[in-house]
């Protein structure tokens, strides 16, 4: 705060009577040396009109005897250093010309509040936070307009929406906390989807505010601000179930797809390999003969033969070992996609299903033909 103004409010806080109307500022002091500085340090920017007991007086204020009441009258005007009597007035300044931004600086009198200070006042707290939502609301209009000096808000949803800049002192206390409203913004700024959450929140405003007259709409969603933002809640949510089944849905296809092509590679591999069996113990029968000088021939071909059926039993156990593998594979694929997203994994368990029991009928000993 510059020190004209701090000055102006310091000297306000001594006096014993103040008012401020139609621009003018009345202050009733009892004169002494720290009055006279605070006046001397404003005169740069404003210089006072001095009366005692109803009678100007033009010395200045350093030639009045220590002690002696004063009236002091200031002539305040703009728009950067603010004097109001109460929040209430500020905001009917100029018809609602500081319900858009604060001043640069300003003091509330019956508020006893200036600019940058902490307060102690619901109505006055809740001035301060609305910058954050209003910030909020213009990074998501389509368009910002200035119609008769009033800032308005234009959403393009399914319907045209205004929201105009206009709001009561006895709403301030309702406007919600900074820490929600940024919460908010993280969430429409954070990626994915930022796109689609700026619809699915200006819809959710919509359907909020579009049976309101458009004065009293900024009153009602500060009101509602809870509301609107779990609208918007649930509504993302759903879109992103949808989007989520869409896209694990295609990935799980894919994946259905390469592990039953696993599964049927492993099968085909084991019956043309168990297939050589049979041939090659038909084989051997035909060079068994029935002499007695061919027995030791014979008993050759049958270990032949047993070696063949050792040989095909090592082939069913990695048969099924090897499917054993890819159900575990394939088991910890639906596993992720249980806990990542429960809700998708419900509307594909059925297909899992399918998957899992198409891979178990492979696994029997005897492979299915």
């Amino acid at each position: 705060m510059s020190e004209h103004f701090s000055s102006l409010v310091a000297l306000c806080r001594r006096a014993s009577q103040r008012s401020f109307e139609h621009g003018t500022l009345t202050l009733r002091v009892d004169a002494s040396q720290p009055v006279v500085d605070l006046v001397k340090t404003i005169e740069p920017w404003r210089d006072p009109e001095i009366h005692v007991d109803g009678t100007p007086r033009f010395e200045g204020i350093a030639a009045i005897a220590s002690g002696t009441t004063v009236e002091l009258s200031y002539q305040l005007g703009g728009n950067d250093r603010v004097l109001a009597t109460d929040i209430g007035t500020l905001l009917a300044f100029q018809g609602g010309f500081f319900q858009s931004a604060p001043p640069k600086e300003y003091y509330l009198l019956n508020e006893d509040y200036a600019s940058g200070e902490a307060t102690h006042s619901d109505t006055v707290a809740g001035y301060l936070r609305i910058p954050a939502l209003l910030a909020l609301l213009r990074s998501l209009a389509d368009a910002v307009l200035h119609t008769n000096g009033v800032e308005e808000l234009v959403f393009l949803a399914t319907k045209r929406i205004v929201v105009p800049i206009h709001y009561d002192s006895n709403i301030l206390p309702s406007v919600p906390d900074e820490f929600a409203v940024r919460a908010l913004d993280l969430v429409l700024t954070s990626a994915p989807h930022e796109k689609d959450k700026r619809v699915l929140l200006k819809a959710a405003l919509q359907r909020l505010t579009e049976n309101v007259s458009e004065p009293a709409r900024l009153e009602h969603l500060i009101k509602n601000f809870s509301a609107w933002r779990s609208n918007f809640e649930a509504d993302f949510e759903l879109f992103s179930t949808e989007f989520n089944f869409e896209k694990t849905r295609e990935e799980f296809e894919r994946k259905r797809t390469e592990y039953l092509l696993k599964c049927n590679g492993v099968v085909t591999d084991i019956l043309t390999k168990l297939l050589a069996i049979p041939v090659g113990q038909g084989l051997l029968a035909s060079q068994m003969k029935t002499t007695a000088e061919s027995g030791m021939a014979n008993l050759a071909l049958l270990a032949g033969g047993a070696v063949f059926f050792i040989i095909g039993i090592f082939i069913l156990v990695h048969h099924v070992d090897s499917l054993s593998q890819i159900l575990r594979e394939f088991e910890a694929e639906c596993e992720g996609v249980r806990t990542a997203f429960p809700e998708t994994y419900k509307r594909l368990e059925g297909t899992m299903e399918a998957v899992r029991k198409r891979i178990a009928r492979s696994r029997r000993w005897i492979p299915p033909v």
